[in-house]
């Protein structure tokens, strides 16, 4: 039995994060309307993507990177607010005017240029524009040899920092400086390899490994490409599994060492050192210092601010992280990624206005992609189960991915209690098993599940035994993971062999507690909670369920009140009385 405090954590936070809203609403403007509503400092940029105008069209990657590092350079600049690269490029070959781009962004300032590249020379062209008093403070053109491209990146922000007064110190200057690599064709794949890995998926993280290993073949001493190389090895096992195995982990190792024996001053190569802690031991606060050290040398990296605020999140400590989330997300508005991840933390800490908010603004930036509704929704339903409200802005969804589009599907049909839809969704389905972070569950559980439903008691455990074989062989392969193990727990739960249902629960559980990891841990122990109301030990899970319920967590008045899962412990008074603290 878990000892509580049973008022919610939200009574018990409330002027906290009250604070945190206020200040994430002047980090991050006035959402809703359609427009960014922001105070705009003087000293504010954003550094449009360069113009190709070399005669290969493959050439963009190289032109995408100038850009790439005179925002990485301008970030090291204290004092500077500096757009980052994903929502600048966003307006990769627009026909919109200056003025309006820079009052999208928030942004007084704008620097906008070209580059070419023929027969071993370059030639970039630079122009630094006030678009308040709609004046030129800079320009520059460099006719240079290839080989000379990093000092004209290091030249613009060096020049563009003079000209805004930002707070260039010696040690900044001295970063912006050094040169990456002396071989350009090195360099060339080092561009290629962030190309690649900007897509994100298995395939793409896969070649730009391969990218980075002939740049290191042809420079050996190029610190970037070690780290960056590291860095992607242990991403893409993450993102694949959820955990890094040793062999990946010591290959990852080794490549990051090499980066900080060449250069261990380099924030991005530190950054890549606390990925490292980070994805291979789930040791937050070992990456937690690596990260610290990567923003305090570029004070304006966006990247870096949304990692501290990863870490935080998965620490618990959650004003820290709604903080670093919004600063992230002020320099980076267009960033899906940003916006998506500080909603869902409103979320888990209840601050469902906050949370609609972003969610509208999503909608708002990007109306042709669906994680803007797909997040509305997923409010809606957490607030207050609202399925009416829910189905309208499905209907109004555009372009919704299949992965979204079903399992917003099968949550709407749950929560109206339509089981017939959701049998009808899965079966009409061909997927083997529902992946996330949190979970592995098997299509045929679900489709257990709802036959159970609809009281078709010897059809569920025809299901149920099915995914019991799919997940029982999954497990003699990775029998570690904390989802194979919930995952057994469920079914055995429903299978009602209550004995390995609580094994297999408390240990999947135990594997990646709540203590450890609050993100994480907190899905996962939900699971556990339910496991505990299938095999009727209904006085622990209410034990428990209350405990979550204290702290934030995905726990919500529209889980609640919304998934049928919890019916047999519907009508019992201390579930009654958290509906009521949650609402």
């Amino acid at each position: 039995t878990v000892k509580i405090d049973n008022r919610p954590f939200y009574a018990k936070k409330r002027n906290i994060f009250l604070v945190t809203g206020v200040l994430a609403g002047l980090l991050i403007g006035t959402f809703g309307s359609g427009s960014f509503t922001k105070s705009v400092s003087d000293r504010s940029i954003a550094v449009l993507p360069f113009s190709n105008y070399s005669t290969l069209p493959e050439d963009q990657y190289f032109s995408d990177g100038i850009t790439e590092v005179i925002i990485a350079n301008l970030a090291k600049v204290g004092g500077l607010k500096v757009i980052s690269r994903t929502s600048v490029m966003e307006y990769k070959g627009t026909t919109k005017k200056i003025k309006e781009i820079a009052k999208e962004l928030g942004v007084t300032h704008i620097l906008e240029g070209s580059i070419q590249k023929a027969n071993g020379r370059i030639r970039v062209v630079g122009q630094l524009i006030d678009t308040k008093k709609d004046e030129h403070l800079w320009a520059e053109t460099y006719d240079r040899k290839e080989t000379d491209i990093f000092d004209v990146q290091s030249d613009v922000a060096l020049k563009i920092a003079e000209v805004m007064r930002g707070k260039l110190s010696e040690e900044a200057e001295k970063l912006i400086k050094v040169k990456p690599t002396d071989n350009i064709e090195a360099y060339d794949y080092y561009l290629q390899a962030q190309k690649y890995a900007d897509r994100r998926t298995q395939e793409d993280l896969s070649l730009a490994i391969i990218m980075l290993e002939k740049s290191i073949e042809l420079d050996n001493n190029f610190a970037l490409a070690y780290a960056r190389q590291g860095y992607f090895i242990l991403l893409k096992e993450f993102l694949k599994n959820g955990k890094v195995g040793e062999k990946l982990l010591t290959r990852a190792k080794e490549k990051i060492e090499l980066a900080l024996q060449i250069a261990p001053e380099n924030p991005s190569v530190r950054a890549s050192f606390g990925f490292y802690h980070y994805y291979g031991f789930r040791d937050y606060r070992k990456a937690l210092k690596d990260f610290e050290f990567a923003l305090e040398k570029e004070p304006g990296n966006s990247k870096h601010l949304f990692d501290m605020g990863s870490l935080y999140r998965r620490l618990g400590e959650w004003e820290k992280n709604i903080e670093y989330y919004s600063r992230a997300y002020a320099i980076d508005p267009n960033s899906i990624s940003y916006a998506q991840n500080l909603q869902q933390s409103y979320m888990l800490v209840r601050q469902f206005e906050k949370a609609e908010e972003i969610a509208d603004e999503m909608i708002n930036r990007h109306p042709d992609r669906s994680t803007g509704y797909a997040r509305k929704i997923n409010v809606l339903l957490a607030r207050n189960a609202d399925v009416d409200a829910a189905k309208i802005i499905m209907e109004k969804a555009k372009l919704m991915t299949k992965e979204d589009l079903l399992q917003l599907q099968l949550d709407l049909s749950l929560y109206k209690n339509d089981y017939s839809s959701f049998i009808s969704i899965l079966e009409n389905d061909t997927t083997e098993y529902f992946i996330r972070q949190w979970n592995y569950q098997p299509r045929f559980f679900l489709l257990g599940m709802g036959y159970e439903f609809i009281g078709e008691k010897d059809i569920s455990i025809k299901y149920y035994t099915k995914a019991l074989k799919m997940v029982e062989d999954k497990f003699a392969d990775m029998p570690t993971d904390p989802r194979i193990n919930l995952q057994l727990g469920l079914i055995y739960g429903k299978l009602n062999r209550k004995r390995e249902a609580l094994r297999f629960g408390k240990i999947g559980s135990s594997l990646l507690p709540v203590s450890r990891d609050h993100l994480m841990g907190a899905h996962l122990f939900r699971q556990l909670i339910l496991i505990q109301v299938y095999v009727n030990d209904f006085d622990l899970a209410l034990d428990n369920l209350e405990y979550l319920s204290s702290i934030s967590s995905v726990i919500s008045y529209g889980d609640l009140v919304g998934d049928p899962n919890w019916n047999p412990i519907r009508d019992n008074p201390r579930f009654k009385k958290l509906l009521t603290d949650l609402q």
